[in-house]
């Protein structure tokens, strides 16, 4: 059998195969240079997503990191979980959109203050790649209460509180 890189490949040929594939094609030859089939196939989404935007919605590309300016908008808060107390930062953008977020124990140091704060560093970098707290909470667990089932959800289901005002 053929090595792993073979198989995506023949599965991403066939996926396009037919009328998508020969759209690709056609706009991929007629750029002033050749392109990648990967990069043209992801411009080509990006112009499809862009089309379909709400009026005055700004949407930044997939792959591009928003950065936040030195100085910007924070609200500390405190919150617990599971019999813990954490403080929770949120940065802001100037237009006032979430940036990132910050978490740490009372009791700096330990093993769940470490959690804590490597998974605030992730959500912060979906936030900054243009992922919304819905849609960062949506793929999180859930106890069959619907409460969050980890420090993390609760953080999300916070941000999602701070982006409604």
């Amino acid at each position: 059998m053929s090595d792993c890189s073979d198989l995506t490949g023949a599965a991403v040929q066939v996926r396009l195969a037919g009328p998508l594939f020969a759209a690709l094609e056609n706009w991929r030859r007629a750029q002033p240079q050749i392109t990648p089939r990967s990069w043209a196939l992801r411009q080509l989404l990006e112009r499809a997503l862009a089309d379909d935007r709400r009026p005055g919605e700004v949407v930044y590309p997939m792959s591009e990191r928003r950065r936040l300016p030195m100085r910007r908008m924070a609200v500390a808060l405190e919150l617990e979980h599971g019999g813990h107390r954490f403080r929770l930062q949120i940065g802001r953008y100037a237009d006032g959109a979430l940036g990132e977020v910050f978490v740490d124990m009372h009791k700096g140091g330990s093993t769940l203050d470490a959690l804590a704060t490597d998974a605030a560093t992730l959500v912060s970098l979906l936030l900054q790649h243009s992922a919304s707290p819905a849609e960062i909470g949506h793929a999180l667990r859930r106890a069959p209460s619907g409460e969050p089932a980890s420090l993390i959800g609760v953080v999300v289901d916070r941000l999602r509180v701070e982006s409604a005002s």
